[in-house]
């Protein structure tokens, strides 16, 4: 689970719509826009939800498990952040 301090900045980065890099903990790297954040079901097969970040790639919205992400790193210049490792 994602701490309260770093959910912020996921959060300040979809207000602003700032174009971000993920680095997931498989090592696997994402780009796009920050758009939202929102639960969908997990992929366990269970009942079970997952809070995710939606990001706007170059080809589709993809959906990023917040649990799933190692580090965050503004593209977008902005006051708040630049890098924040979970």
């Amino acid at each position: 689970m994602m701490q309260c301090a770093g959910h912020d900045y996921v959060e300040v980065a979809c207000l602003y719509g700032y174009r971000i890099q993920l680095q997931l903990k498989d090592q696997q790297i994402v780009s796009g826009y920050a758009l939202t954040t929102t639960y969908q079901a997990a992929n366990d097969g269970s009942d079970d939800k997952v809070e995710v970040l939606k990001i706007q790639t170059e080809q589709q919205i993809v959906a990023i498990a917040l649990s799933e992400i190692s580090v965050l790193t503004a593209i977008t210049k902005n006051r708040f952040f630049d890098v924040v490792t979970f």
